[in-house]
């Protein structure tokens, strides 16, 4: 990889803005819409720079969000509360309360005409025979862009023992993967309104799991630990993976595709790098 020149800054979160392909295509102008700590969304413009629009108040606090339609109309929010609010430029469209029934820890959504969420949630509160809890679940829900009444659940994901910390459907929508803070990383097969787990060993990393991201035109999945190091690996030969050892002092913030042979990774050191497959 190589660092990116300009000014060093903690990097949290790096991504492709999905608006710039929306953009192209329709002839809008293209904008980033960022969510703030403060649970304040504002819409900026990436021509201009210029704040794009009214903020809009979330009144609460995002632990993640993701377009829920292919034509990227709304984004559905995740809130630190477990609550759905999908959000258009013009404002908050619907809000589904409680949606999960303990606090979440990741989120990933598969855009469609009918959308399907993911959400890592907590272990339960308590114990039993002095022993607590290592039941961190999954709920797979599906989920359109009409209101709240259209947010089914569809499974509970049972398998992880260590806080979900990541979770990422492939862009085909055949494949779900959910990464742990006990450095694992689970590949589930999407079938019948569930998801059957099919890989359960891949588990190089030595520390909590950061990131996830599929790689397009194949079924290549980057991930990024607090280990400092980043792997790739491959759903059509489990057995083979490539590594990025030291990739990024203080740890691996976040990953990102950014081509069938490029990724980027943004790291604690507050550098981006940009990484290409032999």
């Amino acid at each position: 990889g190589v660092p990116c020149p300009g000014e060093r800054r903690r990097g949290w979160h790096v991504g492709r803005h999905p608006g710039w392909d929306r953009a192209a295509s329709v002839g809008l102008t293209a904008e980033a819409w960022v969510i703030a700590v403060d649970g304040i969304l504002r819409r900026f413009s990436l021509e201009t720079g210029e704040l794009a629009g009214e903020p809009i108040d979330l009144k609460e606090a995002a632990i993640d969000a993701a377009w829920l339609d292919t034509l990227q109309t709304h984004l559905l929010v995740m809130s630190t509360k477990g609550n759905f609010h999908a959000v258009m430029a013009s404002g908050i469209a619907w809000t589904k309360e409680k949606a999960i029934p303990r606090p979440p820890t990741a989120f990933g959504v598969l855009a469609g005409d009918t959308g399907r969420v993911v959400i890592g949630v907590d272990k339960p509160d308590g114990s039993v025979g002095g022993v607590e809890s290592s039941q961190f679940d999954m709920h797979l829900f599906a989920v359109e862009d009409s209101g709240p009444d259209s947010v089914t659940e569809q499974a509970v994901l049972s398998g992880h023992i260590n806080q979900v910390t990541a979770a990422r459907f492939h862009p085909h929508g055949d494949l779900l993967a959910s990464a742990d803070a006990g450095k694992n990383i689970f590949l589930w097969k999407l079938e019948n309104n569930t998801a059957v787990l099919q890989i359960s060993n891949w588990c190089l990393h030595t520390a909590r799991i950061t990131s996830l991201d599929w790689m397009p035109g194949g079924r290549r999945l980057v991930s990024g630990s607090l280990d400092r190091h980043v792997f790739v690996w491959d759903a059509d030969t489990p057995a083979s993976h490539v590594k990025v050892l030291e990739a990024h002092k203080g740890g691996v913030s976040a990953v990102a595709a950014c081509s069938e042979r490029t990724f980027a990774s943004v790291g604690a050191d507050g550098f981006t790098l940009i990484h290409e497959l032999a």
